[in-house]
């Protein structure tokens, strides 16, 4: 079994902090990101990138997808795909896989549909083994770390639930992914 811890809603002021954090630990960590932060930030990615983390498309400036027009939504879509894909070009590292999470976790709602068809043609994939093979990366288990209060978290606590977490599966011989 795989376990990805993800972040979502970066690059912010404490990823270098992350990044440190999860290379001594040996977190296998996705940061989903937000395009509009992708050149300010650029320094900090390239040092995720150099470091072996892998970076997912978060849209470009974090809308409800179900409160913006088709064609808004595709664009967020392809805006970060452009920034990500010069990024990784930089970077001198090829992208190990086109990942996307909508903020909110809103799929677009009336637009669902057309939106999944967007991100299969764009080559998204998903690392969950789910029946509907979706495109869109959701979690297996939120631990909602988002409710505590920043100063208050300590990713050594975060990890150590995740790590007390069973993530059994009635198949012993599964071979699974979970997404946190």
């Amino acid at each position: 079994m795989n376990a990805y811890l993800t972040v979502d809603d970066g690059p912010n002021n404490v990823m270098d902090e992350m990044l440190d954090y999860f290379v001594q630990e040996k977190i296998i960590t996705i940061f989903f990101v937000i395009g509009q932060r992708i050149e300010q930030q650029e320094k900090i990615l390239l040092k995720a990138l150099q470091q072996g983390f892998i970076l997912g498309n978060h849209s470009f400036s974090h809308p409800v997808f179900s409160q913006i027009t088709l064609k808004q939504a595709i664009l967020e879509i392809e805006l970060t795909e452009e920034l990500l894909n010069r990024l990784y070009q930089k970077a001198g590292k090829e992208r190990p896989a086109k990942l996307f999470r909508f903020p909110y976790f809103d799929q677009g709602g009336e637009n669902a549909v057309e939106l999944e068809k967007c991100l299969k043609y764009h080559g998204f994939v998903n690392l969950a083994q789910t029946a509907q093979q979706a495109t869109n990366i959701t979690c297996d288990f939120d631990f909602q770390e988002y409710l505590i209060p920043q100063q208050q978290k300590k990713y050594s606590e975060i990890i150590q639930r995740v790590r007390e977490k069973d993530f059994s599966t009635h198949n012993s011989n599964e071979q699974r992914q979970i997404i946190l």
